[in-house]
């Protein structure tokens, strides 16, 4: 923030920025997780920043935001008391640095949260739903609404259960993943399969086979001494008649 400011109802001052691994990922086209936690890690260790994390966010505070905020002014003073005050000028340096990663990075994560196609992208945990990796090891999070768009086109079928098993599917098949301008088709094709399949199963019927014993009463080779029952035999190719009737349908 350039500003004094809130997040969430906590108050957030200048110098403050309150973003997300995953968020610092796409904003800055790494596509580690632990190369981001890495450098947040160097950049506190030389005390640039300091940091709060929790599992949903990271709070970054950028050291003496204030006494830098003008990096030129402050570079040019500390130039000029080099030899008497080489580490204030060093910490300077650092300073500025780290404004200007911080202003990249606010920069970067306005152009992707205004843009119409990062939107699965920019929505986070909205569904609850675990992310899809993509070819580039980028992390696809499935939007509300396209979520709600494929449970009224699918009816047939768990499309949450279905999305969760292409996020395992996809983690152990690396050859197989998906581009960003490939995985919306590829998602809707995995779950129209899957209605098919869960149709055509709940259509299929198990086919009523005759007894042998009726099978030799029919062709006058049943044994002696065991005669089938009329009745039964009827019964039984009723039943028969049936279930081919249902399979036909």
């Amino acid at each position: 923030n350039w500003t004094d400011g809130y997040f969430k109802g906590n108050p957030i001052k200048r110098g403050e920025l309150v973003t997300s691994i995953n968020n610092l990922m796409l904003v800055t086209g790494i596509k580690s997780d632990n190369t981001i936690r890495k450098w947040l890690k160097v950049f506190e260790s030389e005390d640039m920043i300091s940091l709060k994390s929790t599992n949903k966010y990271t709070h970054i505070n950028i050291v003496n935001y204030d006494k830098f905020q003008d990096v030129g002014e402050t570079l040019a003073e500390l130039n000029a008391q080099q030899t008497a005050d080489q580490t204030a000028y060093q910490s300077a340096q650092r300073s500025a640095d780290n404004i200007r990663i911080i202003r990249n990075i606010r920069s970067k994560e306005y152009i992707n949260t205004t843009c119409p196609e990062q939107t699965s992208f920019a929505s986070g945990q909205e569904t609850g739903l675990p992310p899809l990796i993509l070819k580039d090891g980028s992390r696809f999070h499935i939007s509300d609404n396209h979520l709600n768009e494929f449970v009224d086109a699918y009816p047939g079928v768990d499309v949450r259960d279905q999305i969760m098993k292409m996020s395992q599917w996809l983690k152990v098949n690396p050859t197989k993943r998906k581009t960003k301008n490939g995985i919306m088709r590829f998602i809707n094709s995995w779950i129209a399969r899957s209605e098919r399949e869960t149709i055509n199963a709940s259509q299929s019927s198990t086919k009523i086979s005759m007894p042998e014993y009726i099978r030799q009463q029919e062709a006058g080779t049943l044994p002696e001494g065991t005669p089938a029952s009329k009745e039964l035999i009827e019964r039984m190719q009723k039943l028969q008649k049936e279930g081919l009737e249902h399979v036909g349908d």
